[in-house]
C-alpha cells in the first residue's frame, strides 16, 4: 500500500508538468496494475461495487490474494471472506488495512500447515453503512463477486467455481437478510461448497438463515464465550429447522479463549485455518 501512495504522488506531481488527463491515466495505471507480491504471493485490487460500498473517496474495493503455491493460469478454490462491522470505515478490512491484521501474512502457511489445497483469498470491502449489521452486506451478490474476481485474476489464475468457500466473520453473519444469509435461499448460480460463520450474532435469526442452506452444502459455526449469546437457542433453532440426513457434515465449535482481550478477532485466526483443512484437505490426506 505504501507503494501504491508513492505511485499517487508521483502521478499528482506530473499533473503539473503534463496536465489533467494525463494524471487521470496514470491513477488509473495505478490501480488497474498494482498486481505484485505480497507476503510471497499476488494480491490484485479491483472495483466492486464502488459506488454502492464505498465512501466517495475510495475505490477498488475489492481485492484477491494467490498464494504462491498456485502456478500461473491455474483454475483453484477461491475463499470469500466477508467482514464485520467496519467501525473505521477502511478499505480491505482483514486484507491490509492499517490497524488489522492482515490474513496474508498467514495464508500461505495456514495452507501448507493444514495440508489444504492451494486456495485464494477473497474479500470485497463495505465503508458506507457499515458501523450496524443491519445495513451490512444487504446486498450481498456471491456470484457477481466472484465474476469480478475472476476477470480481475486476468491470466494471473481462474477460479473453480464449483469449490467456493464462503466465510462471514461478525456482522456479515447477522444480517438475516444479507451477508451469509444472502446466499441460504434463492436461485445462485454458485452454491457454495460451504459456509463459515465466525463469532457471529448467534441469534435466532441467524440461525434461521443459516439453517436455509442448502442440506449439501455444509455450514460450520465457530465461537467463543467472551461475548455472551444465546448459544444454546441457537443450536435449537438451527438443528430443529435443518433437520440433517444421516452423514450430514454440519459442525459447530466453541473456541476458547481464557485471557485474550480481543478474543472477538483473535478467532478468525484460529477458525479459518480450521476451516480450511475441513473444506479444503489435500487429495494427498
Amino acid at each position: 500500500m505504501a507503494v501504491k501512495r508513492k505511485l499517487s504522488r508521483f502521478c499528482r506531481a506530473m499533473r503539473a508538468r503534463v496536465g489533467t488527463s494525463a494524471l487521470a491515466a496514470c491513477l488509473a495505471a495505478t490501480a488497474t496494475l498494482f498486481v505484485g507480491p505480497a507476503h510471497g504471493g499476488t494480491s490484485i485490487e479491483f472495483p466492486f461495487r464502488d459506488e454502492a460500498l464505498l465512501l466517495r473517496s475510495q475505490k477498488a474495493g475489492g481485492m484477491v490474494y494467490v498464494p504462491e503455491a498456485i502456478p500461473r493460469g491455474e483454475s483453484a478454490p477461491l475463499v470469500v471472506f466477508l467482514h464485520g462491522i467496519n467501525d473505521h470505515q477502511a478499505v480491505h478490512l482483514w486484507l491490509g488495512a492499517s490497524g488489522t491484521y492482515d490474513l496474508r501474512s498467514s495464508w500461505d502457511t495456514w495452507l501448507k500447515d493444514t495440508q489444504a489445497r492451494p486456495a485464494m483469498l477473497a474479500a470485497p470491502s463495505q465503508t458506507q453503512r457499515a458501523m450496524a449489521a443491519a445495513s451490512l452486506w444487504t446486498d450481498f451478490d456471491l456470484d457477481d463477486f466472484v465474476e469480478a474476481t475472476d476477470t480481475a485474476l486476468g491470466a494471473v489464475a481462474t477460479i473453480d467455481r464449483s469449490q467456493v468457500l464462503l466465510v462471514g466473520h461478525s456482522g456479515a453473519g447477522c444480517n438475516k437478510s444479507g451477508g451469509l444469509a444472502s446466499v441460504t435461499a434463492g436461485t445462485h448460480d454458485i452454491q457454495p461448497m460451504g459456509i463459515v460463520a465466525i463469532d457471529i450474532c448467534m441469534e435466532q435469526d441467524s440461525a434461521t438463515a443459516l439453517a436455509l442452506a442448502p442440506l449439501e452444502t455444509p455450514v460450520a459455526v465457530f465461537w467463543q464465550t467472551s461475548w455472551p449469546r444465546a448459544f444454546n437457542e441457537f443450536r435449537t433453532v438451527f438443528d430443529v429447522l435443518r433437520r440433517p440426513a444421516p452423514g450430514a457434515r454440519d459442525f459447530m465449535e466453541e473456541v476458547p479463549f481464557t485471557a485474550d482481550r480481543d478474543a472477538h478477532n483473535t478467532i478468525v485466526r484460529v477458525a479459518l485455518p480450521r476451516a480450511l483443512a475441513f473444506f479444503l484437505p489435500s487429495s494427498l490426506n
